[in-house]
């Protein structure tokens, strides 16, 4: 499948502001494999040789299917960005390029390297060979042109918050499962059932594609392509969104409904400045014991429902 590229590059004193606004509109758009170019981010220990260099500049591209609309499509995303990023010192630009979905998924493997990303787990991609340590465990990922693949700050702090809440038997519920690596992070933990949600049907897939990889049976999890947790009934012990802060604030506005009292909530996405606003929002939704912890700008949330 044909693909093109729209790659938003940004100028600004207050980039990670921009760079959230323009990843909700991508994600509004419903557009795939959204990826995020972050000068100031330091490659993680293990990336091994043969990594790409650091972006020179800050920016971020979504990607459109390659139709009859994509003009359209386009004209849309100039029009939303025209609408959004008024602050006269920010200054940006869309560069538009086609791409070959297998040229695309090969363009991670050149750097895509296995990596711990919590005190337990190590994610490997499948294409590369990993002898664990002692106590290690191995989530084998192929992203495709789904998000996740455990290298970002904010899956390896929603990683970390679930090794800490996630006990055997505990039903989980992932929001914007993307490539479904906390899904399968709490599967390994003993959580189940399981169900992953995303609005791209083409992530929900390959969630699908990467439990069945690690051995989780068909019986203990579930993927839907949908909107947020409209169509979910299950009642859940965890709900785990490691989304856009925007999205976040729609999601507690119904979240509470399916989490059991004394249940979590588990959020990420979320740039610094705006970590008030959730933690604001998560008191008014009736959750406590709300924890809060951050890595390279980006916060993570873990909320206790009350009983």
């Amino acid at each position: 499948m044909k693909w093109c590229a729209a790659r938003v590059e940004i100028d600004s004193p207050h980039p990670q502001d921009v760079i959230d606004s323009v990843a909700d509109i991508f994600v509004e758009m419903g557009l795939s494999g959204v990826v995020i170019d972050d000068p100031g981010l330091e490659p993680e220990e293990g990336w091994g040789e043969g990594a790409v260099e650091r972006p020179e500049r800050y920016a971020v591209t979504g990607y459109f299917p390659w139709i009859d609309n994509l003009a359209g499509r386009q004209k849309t995303l100039e029009g939303s960005l025209a609408r959004n990023l008024t602050d006269p010192a920010c200054v940006y630009r869309v560069v538009y390029a086609p791409v070959e979905e297998e040229n695309w998924a090969e363009a991670w493997k050149t750097y895509f390297q296995p990596i711990p990303v919590s005190e337990h787990f190590v994610v490997k991609p499948t294409w590369r060979d990993y002898k664990p340590k002692p106590g290690e465990i191995v989530l084998e990922i192929d992203p495709g042109m789904a998000f996740g693949t455990g290298m970002h700050p904010t899956t390896m702090l929603c990683i970390r918050e679930l090794e800490k809440i996630v006990k055997p038997g505990m039903a989980l519920v992932d929001v914007g499962t993307g490539s479904g690596i906390l899904s399968l992070a709490a599967s390994r933990l003993g959580a189940s059932p399981l169900i992953g949600i995303d609005r791209d049907r083409l992530a929900a897939d390959i969630a699908r594609r990467n439990l069945a990889l690690n051995g989780v049976v068909e019986s203990r999890y579930m993927t839907v392509a949908g909107v947020l947790i409209e169509s979910i009934r299950m009642q859940a012990d965890i709900v785990v969104a490691n989304i856009l802060t925007e999205v976040i604030l729609e999601l507690l506005k119904t979240v509470r409904e399916i989490i059991r009292p004394g249940g979590f909530f588990v959020c990420s996405g979320i740039i610094s400045p705006k970590a008030e606003m959730i933690a604001e929002a998560l008191l008014r939704q009736g959750f406590c014991e709300i924890g809060q912890t951050s890595l390279d700008g980006w916060v993570c949330f873990s909320a206790q429902a009350l009983p």
